[in-house]
């Protein structure tokens, strides 16, 4: 235990709060060991623990429950929904073992389940396990026959800043909505800078970024009826009251939530509210002064990830990754088991060949998205209005991956979505794409479990931006082409540095090449005849007839 941890021995506390995030952390494959070798161990950690009496013992066999709970988990087992009996099945026993009957159960007993959890457990995550299990119970009310009514209730955060639009005057609320319509559509014919639409994620964000804002501004002691409109929150008192109180929160330290919601009310004043020179430049300069300039490069997160690809060994294995999940998927009894597994492996696949953001990939569409321009020739072509930089993507898609498809479409239909479903990555109904967060999180478990490394979707674009630079110092023009970055400067700010292990190798092979030949080594003559005096041979020489090394009879 204390090796996967990093520890020693002696210092590693038998305290379960100091282990459990510690443990959650440690990926059984990069140690080379299956993931029930390392349940194993984590269980004899526990017993170790609860045989010093740190935490408490666990019990070998399930109980009998009382006659009313028994009942309900009767009619959850028919329920057939097996993650509803994963999360309730703890939970059920802890209030059975206190005696708290059904319809008694609050919020409260749902905490003191989780404090039990957390005192006495190493490797379950105490938060996750109390949203899961508020979600299962909450469920239940409408899956199983009988089960209480009453919904467990998450508490109220205290990091929930926004109010509701109704808080303010509704000539605010127009003037947000206005403003989201702008930004989302904007006007052809205006005068100055043509200006593009923005993506409706894009424009969400901003929405909900200018009533957090206000709502703080509101919460800061301004009465709500005076904020009339956007140009009122921008005035400046107004808007260093409301950046003050985000500051008090975080002790003056600004985060980047603040800098990012400073960046955010720069840029509607500067475009958006037809402020004078005057006006804007107050704002800016309050704004400019908790928006730090951003480092060039890649954030030390992602250096940090992409050092494990300086070795070749997992360079190799990440690339036949695809391979092996599919494989894998191919072996699986159940259909769907089948097709979830295939799904996984077009994406990690697709994903290598295609380095798509996570978003146009999840949403690739089958018929207007995946060209067929002929038997095995198949291309990706993505309009510039669906990607993020308005550059419009094309890609020839490998033939394996072709034949992949065309497999996975015709196995899926009917078993994970119905038949005549377009998208590549769909929702179960087949209604819409995949939500992006969803995919790309079973991409980074999936490559979790199988190789014990941190890979998130985005990162397969900085490897191939890496594995292009090895192969090809220098050409970022290339890196920007495949990425499909607007200016090549961007490229070389970010990825500038990776190229030096090919550069150097690019080197010696240019002056390997360059280098004068070697000069021919000085044949050494055979010697034919034995050693022999200086008068012998002075004879043979004399006898011998001209180019002739025979010796006269």
């Amino acid at each position: 235990m204390t090796d996967a941890l990093n520890a020693a021995p002696e210092t590693a506390p038998a305290d379960p709060l100091w282990l459990q995030p510690r443990i959650a952390a440690v990926m059984p494959a990069a140690m080379g060991i299956a993931d029930k070798t390392w349940s194993n161990i984590t269980s004899n950690a526990k017993a170790a623990l609860a045989e010093c009496g740190i935490v408490a013992r666990s019990r070998q066999k399930r109980l009998s429950l009382s006659p009313a709970w028994d009942t309900l988990w009767s009619a959850v087992v028919a329920s057939k929904d097996a993650s509803l009996r994963i999360m309730l099945d703890r939970f059920v026993q802890f209030l059975d073992a206190n005696d708290i009957a059904p319809e008694s159960v609050v919020t409260a007993d749902l905490d003191a389940y989780i404090e039990a959890l957390r005192v006495n457990t190493i490797r379950k995550d105490p938060a996750l396990t109390l949203r899961k299990t508020r979600a299962a119970w909450n469920r239940a009310i409408d899956k199983v026959a009988g089960w209480p009514g009453q919904s467990l209730e998450a508490p109220v955060s205290d990091d929930l800043i926004s109010l509701p639009l109704s808080t303010f005057p509704p000539s605010f609320g127009t003037e947000l909505e206005a403003l989201t319509h702008r930004l989302a559509h904007p006007d052809p014919l205006a005068r100055g800078p043509k200006k593009r639409a923005l993506r409706p994620a894009t424009v969400q964000g901003r929405r909900d970024q200018i009533l957090r804002f206000a709502s703080a501004v509101v919460r800061a002691g301004t009465p709500p009826a005076s904020l009339t409109g956007l140009k009122e929150l921008m005035a400046p008192a107004t808007l260093e009251r409301g950046l003050r109180w985000f500051l008090a929160r975080t002790g003056n330290s600004v985060t980047s939530g603040i800098s990012n919601i400073a960046a955010a009310l720069r840029a509607t004043a500067r475009k958006d509210l037809g402020l004078s020179e005057t006006e804007f430049g107050a704002v800016k300069d309050l704004c400019d002064r908790l928006i730090p300039p951003r480092p060039p490069g890649l954030t030390a997160k992602n250096r940090k990830r992409l050092m494990v690809f300086d070795d070749p060994e997992i360079v190799s294995h990440f690339l036949s990754l695809a391979d092996e999940l599919w494989d894998a998927a191919q072996t699986c009894r159940k259909p769907r088991d089948r097709a979830l597994q295939s799904e996984i492996a077009l994406a990690v696949g697709l994903a290598c060949y295609i380095p798509l953001r996570i978003r146009n990939l999840t949403q690739l569409d089958c018929e207007g998205e995946l060209l067929r321009l002929g038997p095995g020739n198949v291309v990706v072509q993505i309009p510039g209005s669906r990607v993020k930089n308005h550059q419009e993507i094309t890609f020839p898609v490998p033939a394996h991956l072709v034949e992949r498809i065309d497999a996975h479409l015709a196995h899926r239909a009917g078993v994970l979505c119905p038949a005549s479903t377009r998208w590549l990555f769909p929702q179960r109904d087949g209604s819409a794409p995949m939500a992006p967060g969803d995919l790309g999180k079973r991409i980074t478990q999936t490559i979790r479990k199988v190789m014990g490394i941190d890979v998130n979707p985005h990162l397969f674009r900085h490897l191939a931006a890496k594995l292009l630079l090895q192969n090809n110092p220098g050409h970022y023009e290339l890196v920007r082409r495949i990425l499909g970055h607007t200016d090549t400067s961007t490229v070389w700010q970010t990825y500038v540095g990776f190229e030096a292990d090919g550069a150097t190798r690019l080197l010696a092979e240019t002056v390997n090449d360059r280098k004068a030949p070697p000069a021919p080594k000085a044949r050494k003559q055979t010697k034919l005849w034995p050693k022999a005096s200086a008068k012998h041979g002075a004879k043979i020489r004399a006898n011998s007839g001209p180019g002739t090394l025979e010796k006269k009879p």
